[in-house]
């Protein structure tokens, strides 16, 4: 029998606004970072930022709905946030599950025990990839008066950058999760054997 082939896939990432309980949940999308199978690099459409936009909302709207229609799998880290803001505030269905592919859980298969399943934390332990865009967004955040030096953590203000510096952000987690798809999927799906789309609901074709 021969072995399951890496399913092609276009990836997405949302950035938004800060993410808060229902009924806010889902928040409103500012920007989305798309690299389809046959681009060499992504893309962010930016046009919620207060500065910096590339696009309007309805011209990212249309290049999301390609992705929905056309024939890929479907990749996201934590798809079930990006596909629920794309059905809320883009008016797209939930893709079939044959379609959708997650890297947070292929990094939960490939060790229960891990400390963290975040895509940073992740691409740094497991890719050696700093995460540079990550502190690019803190720095920025702190030259703003938006949060002391002593915190950590920018994801709130996000949707206040500017959309060029979100943009490499964006990019920069779609890298992470194709590399990261592209190690542990074999990993998991070939190596372990769990390619039983019954059972694990990793699809390996389509």
């Amino acid at each position: 029998m021969a072995k399951p082939k890496l399913p092609t896939v276009d990836i997405v990432d949302f950035e938004t606004k800060p993410i808060q309980p229902a009924p806010q949940y889902p928040p409103v999308p500012v920007g989305v970072s798309i690299q389809l199978a046959d681009w060499k690099a992504p893309r962010y459409y930016a046009w919620g930022h207060p500065s910096e936009n590339n696009c309007t909302r309805d011209e990212a709207r249309r290049a999301l709905a390609a992705v929905w229609a056309g024939r890929n799998g479907i990749l996201c880290h934590h798809a079930k946030f990006d596909m629920a803001v794309a059905a809320e505030h883009m008016g797209l269905p939930f893709p079939g599950w044959e379609r959708a592919h997650d890297t947070m859980f292929l990094l939960f298969y490939r060790d229960p025990y891990a400390k963290a399943l975040g895509l940073k934390e992740a691409a740094q332990e497991i890719l050696g990839m700093e995460p540079e865009e990550r502190d690019a967004i803190r720095d920025w955040a702190i030259e703003q008066k938006l949060m002391p030096r002593t915190r950590k953590e920018a994801g709130e203000f996000i949707h206040l950058a500017p959309g060029k510096m979100v943009g490499r952000y964006a990019n920069g987690d779609i890298v992470r999760t194709r590399k990261l798809f592209a190690k542990c999927w074999p990993e998991v799906v070939v190596e372990r054997g769990m390619s039983d789309r019954k059972s694990t609901r990793l699809n390996s074709s389509h």
